[in-house]
């Protein structure tokens, strides 16, 4: 009896710890505490004490999906993206909040910041001054994948204590899926290559290769690139000959020329002449947040993408 005792002691034990382990965003109190330890894209464990109520992010991806999730009212600021209507599906609905400005540390600080959502790419160095200040960051990996979405979606909703928020953000995400690949096929998928100012882009296991497959495309870049999330030369095109050239558009705070000017200057290249997609005035200037959706808008980023090559009829 003492036996079957130990046995079933041991069994509810062994319980108890696979429960508490691997469960990600879910596993609290792993140090004896209230607090919720969470771990970020970097491996970084990040303790944090009560649910965040001063929120920042610092890009267009964790504007989205914070907007989603979040309450708004805690929330105290978006990237300076946010009221970028070329890259930002959220500029109507975040008019009356604040835009963190780039790299200045100073405003973290002053507003008692309590988390920080920044993506991979931010500087290691100002991510580890704000941390140095005693805020938490927590760092994300962009999307690649619709999957990577719905995780990345889920992630932030049970970081902030909004699960539930985030379980209706990903269904409504996948509504939108849903009814643009119910909408009638192609008989035959169009070509297509998507042009930034520095070459190339959308080249296999990208969010634009994706963007390009649910909308009945045929995306020539991933079929040319040997390599991952590579960029190509602009000379490429003579190779790829698409039927559709789609053009970023987006300045990129000013650095870069409007979509206007870079038509003109695609349409006007003595080398681009021969390209059937100029021949034929198939050369479009696409807002860049519709070939680099990596939020839950990613279902109408695509329906768009398709409308350009397969309009809808009325």
């Amino acid at each position: 009896m003492k036996n079957i005792f130990k046995f079933v002691v041991l069994v509810l034990g062994l319980m108890l710890l696979l429960c508490n382990s691997g469960c990600g965003l879910d596993a609290n109190n792993v140090d004896g505490s209230s607090n919720k330890t969470v771990q970020d894209y970097r491996g970084k464990r990040i303790v944090l004490k009560n649910k965040p109520k001063r929120i920042i992010s610092t890009f267009y991806v964790g504007d989205e999906i914070l907007y989603g999730v979040a309450d708004k009212a805690n929330v105290l600021a978006y990237s300076q993206w946010a009221h970028d209507e070329k890259i930002s599906f959220i500029t109507e609905q975040t008019k009356e909040y604040t835009l963190n400005p780039p790299k200045v540390t100073e405003f973290y600080l002053k507003n008692n910041v309590d988390l920080v959502l920044a993506h991979e790419g931010l500087s290691p160095d100002f991510v580890a001054s704000i941390e140095a200040m005693g805020i938490n960051v927590y760092v994300y990996k962009v999307p690649n994948s619709i999957e990577e979405i719905r995780t990345l979606i889920k992630n932030i909703a049970d970081l902030i204590g909004e699960k539930q928020r985030g379980k209706l953000v990903v269904e409504q995400m996948d509504k939108d899926l849903k009814n643009v690949a119910d909408l009638e096929q192609p008989k035959e998928a169009k070509t297509v290559a998507l042009l930034a100012h520095y070459g190339v882009i959308g080249a296999k296991n990208t969010i634009s290769d994706v963007i390009f497959k649910r909308a009945g495309l045929v995306n020539t870049a991933a079929k040319a690139s040997k390599l991952e999330r590579s960029t190509l030369p602009k000379e490429m095109l003579l190779k790829l000959n698409p039927e559709y050239i789609f053009l970023v558009d987006w300045t990129y705070g000013g650095r870069n020329p409007s979509g206007t000017a870079f038509l003109k200057e695609v349409m006007s290249d003595p080398s681009l002449q021969t390209l059937q997609a100029v021949k034929n005035k198939n050369v479009i200037p696409v807002p860049v947040k519709y070939n680099c959706c990596a939020s839950q808008y990613i279902g109408k980023a695509i329906l768009q993408t398709r409308n350009y090559v397969y309009p809808i009829s009325k």
